[in-house]
């Protein structure tokens, strides 16, 4: 079986003594190929730091939308600089967080805008953070995207409608162990509701570990519970779901197989 964890990060300090490890554990469970995931400038160095150290370690590079008061002229440029780099292949995370508001909304929505732009200038895809703001980020998509550009919505937490939606736009929908969670219910149905072809698996680690971890550091090795979590809701078989959702996250980062 072969999985990918389309969002994680290795990047967090709670992961600066053993991240080697981490991806020997992850690729002993499956998962061979990791996207580590910036949220501000010296995040994104580092994600792309690490791609660099090791093979199965890809990086994508942005800012956070709790940093969007820091986004201007000058981050955009150097987020650009690093994207350029092949080990590259995502621009994010951005978009808006309604439900700390460390960042004025509007100043977020600038901010998102600017980071879809340059994505699609780059040509690569751009991942997607929402939080309490799935309405005001698909009107942002819906105005500002352009055709055929690949986006995440990572850490899907709506329900059917809403992932209905994202896939109106085309947008990919990243599942984590938050499906396995008691209260879940809701992304249990839009799991099982998604199109096939559109649903990837993350961690989005340290946080958010399988239920069964609660408590712990989240990390790749554990992917293979949130695909079961999957199978389970579309009533298909752990094989398939593995099969679909690497093809997927290969289709939307342009990987090579």
């Amino acid at each position: 079986m072969q999985l990918i964890d389309t969002h994680c990060h290795l990047n967090d300090p709670k992961f600066s003594r053993d991240w080697q490890e981490a991806v020997t554990r992850a690729t002993a469970a499956g998962v061979d190929t990791l996207v580590v995931v910036g949220y501000d400038l010296d995040s994104s160095r580092a994600a792309l730091r690490l791609a660099h150290e090791h093979t199965a370690i890809l990086a994508a590079v942005g800012i956070h939308p709790h940093d969007a008061k820091s986004t201007n002229a000058d981050s955009l440029r150097q987020v650009a600089d690093l994207a350029v780099d092949p080990r590259v292949v995502a621009i994010g995370e951005s978009g808006l967080d309604f439900h700390r508001d460390l960042s004025p909304r509007d100043v977020q929505r600038r901010a998102f805008t600017d980071f879809i732009k340059l994505a699609a200038d780059i040509d690569k895809p751009l991942i997607v953070h929402s939080r309490d703001a799935d309405e005001e980020v698909l009107e942002v998509l819906a105005e500002t995207l352009s055709e055929g550009q690949r986006v995440v919505r990572h850490c899907f937490a709506g329900g059917p409608e809403t992932v209905a939606a994202y896939a109106r736009l085309g947008c990919y929908v990243g599942i984590a162990a938050t499906i396995t969670y008691p209260k879940a219910d809701d992304v249990r149905a839009a799991a099982a509701a998604a199109p096939a072809h559109l649903i990837v698996l993350e961690t989005d680690c340290p946080w958010l570990p399988p239920q069964q971890s609660r408590g712990k550091r989240n990390e790749p090795a554990l992917i293979p519970t949130t695909a079961e979590a999957v199978a389970e809701a579309r009533g298909e078989s752990l094989t398939s779901i593995a099969t679909q959702t690497t093809a997927n996250a290969r289709n939307l980062y342009r990987l090579r197989s």
